[in-house]
């Protein structure tokens, strides 16, 4: 039966590797048995009308402990094995790095040449777009040689950063994990991050409904270096579809200085330009992202247009790529690599969160929204984040149609508001021939809506937005405040973790 499929039927595998030497095995799938030393490829063959449509993207994850030659017992009939063999010259080549980034850099060619092997040995035909190496940071000593000294979170934020930007950019309907060669903490901390990637990928892209994730580990085998003769079953671990986003409470600080350098005298100027880079972070993070969040995090939808409208992001993730890399330090004399900060991934997944709506909204210009773009669009950004918004969204634009409606009714009103400004409490007021207060009653008497007020009315406040109409006799809305003032004074910010 043929597939069709439309923009949005991408599908993201991801598969987190330990060392890449394993048995001859025939693994099963759907009642298909395929002769292979890795899941990944009958997992892939599984799928190869998607692959052929050119709608599958390949994560692989590997440790930079790849560096240590692996020399313990293996199949050696292997095609793993055969093609590990090949390539050790990216090993050495990663071993001769005086810079992590050259380290890094050789053992993605050394994973994505080994999987080009294994096509070969395998003489399979499969189109694969581009295949997405990760080097991830590992700790201890797993091959016995080489020592990696730092945080095991930083594994988490380079994931996150890493798959972050690829969903941006493509509109993933799926995400398939292989969990099968995983090793020691990566197949948790992999499976912890996935309603994060999936959060990212849903509020990035307005066609996306839902991603569906899904998990498989294959079947354990016992430990030999010998062919496995039986089949393993690569099995479906779990299947669930992710149609909200997952905030955390609370923004933590984007950097932790390691306690490597904290108290070292002799790596002052390190610990100095990393508190230096440090600083520089936080101005942006608790700075503008912190109210991007935080109208995203409470159901603000005007405040987060004014908010977007016309700015651009600072880009941390280029912190990463332009900055942690290069404060790796490589000490060839005692094999160890030494990593003098941590970056926290919540706190990058704040950005990544902030960076996803930006991207959605694409507000290069600053101009009063009406009614309909703001039930249009933000009604399906807070349904993202909350079903609940989305009916408290959709009653206050409701209540300004209303409005809007009795407007048009009333010349005088018309003429009022026509390319100028009032206030929604007083053209309600007047509209309802009440008695309307003065300028300066209204100053006396005003003060800043409670929290819960404020939630309730979805930040549409009367005494807060200001009416006008557009050269279209479009019902447009702006604050009286700016909206960062708002969330200070309605108290309506996500805290900073201390």
């Amino acid at each position: 039966m043929m597939i069709i499929m439309t923009h949005v039927d991408n599908i993201l595998i991801v598969a987190p590797w330990g060392m890449p030497t394993w048995r001859r095995s025939t693994y099963s799938i759907n009642g298909r048995e395929v002769k292979s030393c890795t899941s990944l490829l009958p997992l892939l063959l599984s799928m190869k009308e998607y692959i052929d449509a050119g709608k599958v993207d390949i994560v692989i994850i590997v440790l930079d402990s790849l560096i240590d030659r692996y020399e313990g017992s293996v199949d050696r009939e292997s095609e793993c094995f055969k093609c590990y063999y090949e390539l050790q010259d990216y090993i050495d080549k990663a071993n001769e790095s005086d810079l992590y980034k050259d380290l890094v850099s050789a053992l993605e060619s050394f994973t994505k040449e080994f999987f080009k092997c294994l096509l070969r040995k395998y003489n399979l035909d499969l189109k694969i777009n581009d295949l997405n190496v990760i080097v991830a940071p590992a700790i201890g000593s797993p091959g016995g040689k080489w020592t990696f000294k730092g945080e095991l979170r930083e594994f988490s934020s380079l994931l996150l950063h890493k798959i972050a930007k690829m969903g941006l950019s493509k509109p993933y309907h799926k995400i398939i994990v292989d969990l099968t060669h995983g090793i020691n903490f990566m197949p948790s901390l992999v499976t912890n991050l996935l309603h994060k990637f999936a959060s990212i990928i849903l509020l990035a892209h307005k066609d996306l409904d839902k991603i569906v994730i899904e998990v498989y580990n294959s079947d354990p085998v016992v430990p030999t270096r010998d062919e496995i003769k039986r089949p393993i079953n690569i099995n479906k671990a779990f299947h669930e579809e992710i149609k909200t986003i997952q905030l955390i409470h609370a923004i933590p600080y984007f950097i932790r200085v390691s306690e490597l350098i904290k108290d070292n005298m002799y790596k002052r100027d390190l610990s100095m330009k990393i508190k230096n880079l440090e600083n520089r972070i936080k101005s942006v993070l608790f700075g503008h992202i912190k109210y991007v969040y935080s109208s995203l995090y409470y159901p603000l939808p005007l405040a987060l247009y004014y908010l977007m409208c016309g700015q651009d992001l600072y880009d941390l993730g280029q912190v990463i790529e332009n900055e942690y890399m290069n404060y790796i330090y490589i000490n060839k004399k005692d094999l160890t690599i030494e990593r003098p900060y941590t970056i926290e991934p919540d706190a990058l997944y704040v950005y990544y969160i902030s960076k996803a709506v930006h991207n959605r909204l694409n507000l290069t210009k600053c101009v009063p929204p009406d009614l309909d773009y703001l039930e249009s669009v933000f009604t399906q950004i807070y349904s993202r984040v909350n079903i609940a918004y989305e009916a408290l969204i959709g009653h206050e634009i409701s209540q300004l149609k209303q409005l809007g409606k009795k407007i048009k009714e009333d010349k005088d009103i018309i003429n009022r508001l026509l390319n100028r400004w009032e206030s929604y409490d007083k053209i309600r007021l007047l509209l309802e021939r009440k008695d309307v207060k003065s300028e300066e009653e209204k100053e006396k008497s005003r003060k800043m809506p409670d929290k819960r007020i404020l939630i309730a009315h979805v930040g549409l406040s009367y005494d807060l937005v200001e009416l006008s109409l557009n050269d279209q006799h479009k019902l447009v809305l702006r604050y009286i405040l700016e909206p960062k003032k708002i969330l200070e004074g309605s108290k309506l910010i996500v805290e900073i973790e201390k």
